[in-house]
């Protein structure tokens, strides 16, 4: 993983060929979260969905049935 800092943005390249390792702290910490029952897990930060909240996946925003192949010939003293 390589980093490159620009200004205040950092950006990191992640080579998924080389991922980086786990160390010990980190596959416990995993661990322990694998563990952990659902009825422990802390939602009070989370806001409360409204109960007639409709959950949807968006549209393509500019379908592609729209397009069309257009060609324009041009005389060659234009």
């Amino acid at each position: 993983m390589s980093d490159t800092t620009t200004g205040k943005t950092v950006r990191f390249t992640l080579d998924t060929a080389n991922p980086p390792k786990l160390s010990d702290e980190a596959k416990a910490r995993l661990a322990h979260l694998a563990a952990m029952p659902d009825s422990e897990i802390d939602f009070s930060d989370i806001p409360r969905s409204p109960a007639d909240a409709e959950w949807t996946r968006p549209g393509i925003p500019f379908p592609t049935e729209n397009k069309q192949q257009v060609t324009l010939r041009l005389d060659a003293d234009v």
